[in-house]
């Protein structure tokens, strides 16, 4: 699986060339894709993106 900030068409079009990947969003992650893939590739990004959706507000 691989997470991407944003959607991007390019990812998507060369991802869908390689069997059992996926993309997603951090918006469009949940519990069950997670815990059924076998690894997890973030951008950078994406990683930013995860950051900010799931820490709490001080």
């Amino acid at each position: 699986m691989l997470v991407t900030g944003e959607a991007n068409k390019n990812v998507l079009l060369s991802a869908r060339n390689i069997q059992k990947v996926t993309v997603a969003t951090p918006v469009a992650l949940n519990t069950h894709d997670l815990l059924n893939t076998d690894t997890l590739l973030l951008s950078e990004d994406g990683l930013k993106s995860l950051e900010q959706l799931y820490t709490p507000a001080e």
